[in-house]
Parts: C-alpha cells; sequence; structure tokens
C-alpha cells in the first residue's frame, strides 16, 4: 500500500538549515577549522595526508553542526 501523502513537520528552510552544508565566512572558516593542541597532535598522528585532510573537515563540520546524541538508557535490554 502505497501513501501519496506525506506528512511535513519541518519547513523547507528548516530541512535546508537542518541537513544542508553549512555557508561559511572567512571569519567561520578560521574558528571551525582551527586545531587546539590536542586535535593537533591527533592529526599530526594520522599518516596518510588526505585522510588528515578528512578529518580536520570532518572535524570542522561536526563543530559547526554538533551531533546530540540521547540514548535511552535500558532499550536494549532483554
Amino acid at each position: 500500500m502505497a501513501f501519496e501523502e506525506r506528512v511535513q513537520i519541518l519547513s523547507e528552510g528548516e530541512q535546508d538549515e537542518l541537513y544542508g552544508p553549512p555557508t561559511f565566512t572567512s571569519a567561520d572558516q578560521r574558528f571551525f577549522f582551527s586545531l587546539n593542541d590536542k586535535e593537533l597532535a591527533v592529526a599530526k598522528s594520522v599518516r596518510h595526508r588526505a585522510q588528515r585532510y578528512m578529518f580536520v573537515v570532518l572535524l570542522g563540520y561536526f563543530k559547526a553542526k554538533p551531533v546530540v546524541l540521547n540514548p535511552v538508557s535500558g532499550s536494549l535490554s532483554t
């Protein structure tokens, strides 16, 4: 059985803001993609340059769009 209608909770703008890629000004880029001492140590420990770059990009992305996990305790109990 196929449904023709979908319930829309978020507006198009809210969906874009939540799921779309962030846009950074040059000040935002300096803020989100600069590394502190611990992050720099981890980045330097990555052997391959491409993986090091991806680490910095993903780290900056998740600084800009933090993911909040709220696991429910006991949800996997048998």
